[in-house]
């Protein structure tokens, strides 16, 4: 456990007891950018081994939370300036472009009058291909893990040698691994692109479409989602701008927006330059909770997803967080 979840477990009882208002206040953090990835009632097999799916239930009491202490803003108008700098407000996003964005999270966002921007992989969108994380939940929710393990000796050659925990050997799988990946599910007769054909994960053009139609923002998100820590600082340009690129040519929003996958560490420090100039990229997004712009135009986003932490516990704990880094000049 890291210092930051370690502070999390032993203060949030107290930490909980704090208002919203007063931490607001104290911090100077006015404004705060939760995200999610998925919203679902139902498994979902292809993220169930990898973090928490949030119910609807959960979803609108988080909503909830939100609306009673902070106003919604859309991320156009935050670029633009449209808002008061004495009140609090949220800006909503959700990463991956999954399908249940259109039929679970886009009629309750109506219903709340809450905008969001939505960030896509290019690649993936209209079910062309599936994220290589992905394909490692569902090999361990669907195939059977003697059969698994067996498997994987056999495409590493290791016949002699018992894969003992094939959960643990997938998920430390990276992005340079997606061909073994996609190796070790042939050899156990599991084809990706009929998972793909048959539950449609990803949302198509004409629900993207109907987001933006709905008030909503569409924005990059790589694309096809490697950990940028895990590939040379040209194939983060690479990825950064094609990704960029598809979205503003298809979907012509008004302003180019970006969010890391993963997490923006790792990313080379020549890239941001880059992306607000060449690419004309207006803001982009990490994922490392509540903290001050280190760079200008780039905002580190709450994680909405915990385990453990319903959105109003993780909320206050990144303000107390917050200034808990601040006594030691972080």
């Amino acid at each position: 456990m890291g210092l930051k979840q370690s502070y999390f477990s032993i203060y949030n009882k107290r930490n909980r007891k704090s208002a919203i208002a007063t931490l607001a206040d104290k911090t100077g953090m006015r404004i705060i950018f939760p995200f999610y990835h998925v919203v679902s009632d139902v498994p979902v097999q292809h993220i169930n081994y990898l973090y928490k799916v949030k119910t609807t239930k959960q979803f609108i009491a988080d909503l909830n939370f939100l609306l009673e202490n902070y106003l919604p803003l859309a991320i156009d108008d935050y670029q633009n300036g449209n808002y008061n700098p004495d009140k609090n407000y949220f800006v909503l996003s959700f990463d991956d472009g999954l399908s249940q964005m259109a039929h679970v999270v886009q009629p309750i966002l109506k219903t709340l009058s809450v905008p969001a921007v939505f960030f896509l992989n290019s690649a993936f969108i209209d079910n062309k291909a599936l994220f290589y994380r992905y394909k490692v939940a569902l090999l361990l929710a669907e195939v059977d893990h003697t059969i698994l393990s067996k498997q994987i000796s056999s495409v590493l050659s290791l016949s002699k040698i018992k894969i003992a925990d094939p959960v643990k050997y997938l998920l430390q799988l990276k992005y340079k691994d997606t061909n073994l990946i996609d190796s070790i599910a042939q050899s156990c007769n599991y084809n990706f692109d009929d998972y793909l054909q048959k539950v449609q994960p990803y949302l198509f053009t004409t629900q993207i479409f109907d987001l933006i139609k709905d008030g909503h923002t569409i924005g990059a998100h790589s694309v096809d989602h490697p950990m940028y820590s895990d590939i040379n600082p040209q194939v983060q340009f690479v990825q950064t701008r094609d990704s960029m690129r598809f979205i503003s040519e298809k979907f012509n929003p008004p302003n180019n927006y970006f969010a890391f996958p993963f997490t923006a560490d790792g990313v080379v420090k020549e890239l941001f330059p880059a992306m607000y100039g060449e690419l004309n990229i207006k803001k982009s997004f990490g994922t490392a909770g509540l903290q001050k712009n280190k760079i200008n135009n780039h905002i580190e986003r709450i994680p909405a997803e915990h385990k453990t932490y319903d959105l109003e516990s993780l909320v206050k704990n990144e303000y107390h967080y917050f200034q808990f880094k601040k006594m030691f000049g972080k």
